[in-house]
C-alpha cells in the first residue's frame, strides 16, 4: 500500500508539471537571477506579468540549459495560482527532489521484498511442522554397528 501511495505521488507530481504545460497561461518572462550551486537544487528566478501585476517566481531547473540574467523565457503559469509556474523548458521540479522520491519508492519496494521473502520462509516452516505433528523425532542413525547380543 505504501509502495502504491509513493508511486502515485511521484507520478502525480510529474503529471502536474505536464498538465501545467498544456493548460497553463503562456506569457513572456525575464530571468532575474540564476543559481547553480555545486550541490543541491539549481534554480532560476523569473519575472512575468500575471493579472496585470509583476510576479517573480523561483523555478527549479531540471534541464542543463545555461541561463543569464535578463534572458527572455516563456513562462507557463496557473491563472488561479500564479505562484505555480514553470518555463517551457523547465518543469519546475527539482531533479534532486524527484530522485529522492524515487529512492523512497525503491526503499519501500525493498522492504516489501524482504517481508515477502520472510513470509514465504515462515509459511514453509509452518507446513513442515504441521506435516510432522504427532511424530516423535528419531535420533540420528549412527554408522557404528549395533553391539552383538550374546
Amino acid at each position: 500500500m505504501a509502495l502504491a501511495a509513493g508511486l502515485v505521488a511521484v507520478l502525480g507530481v510529474l503529471h502536474s508539471a505536464d498538465t501545467l504545460l498544456t493548460t497553463g497561461t503562456r506569457v513572456p518572462g525575464t530571468v532575474v537571477s540564476v543559481a547553480t550551486p555545486p550541490k543541491g537544487t539549481r534554480w532560476i528566478d523569473v519575472s512575468f506579468r500575471a493579472d496585470g501585476r509583476l510576479v517573480t517566481e523561483r523555478i527549479d531547473r531540471s534541464s542543463t540549459a545555461a541561463y543569464t540574467p535578463g534572458e527572455r523565457v516563456t513562462v507557463v503559469f496557473d491563472p488561479a495560482d500564479p505562484g505555480r509556474a514553470r518555463t517551457t523548458t523547465e518543469t519546475g521540479l527539482s531533479e534532486n527532489g524527484v530522485d529522492f522520491a524515487w529512492i523512497g519508492v525503491g526503499l519501500v519496494l525493498l522492504c516489501f521484498l524482504v517481508a515477502a521473502t520472510g513470509a514465504v520462509g515462515w509459511s514453509r516452516r509452518s507446513r513442515a511442522v504441521r506435516r510432522t505433528a504427532g511424530t516423535r523425532a528419531q535420533p540420528p542413525s549412527s554408522s557404528r554397528p549395533a553391539p552383538a547380543v550374546a
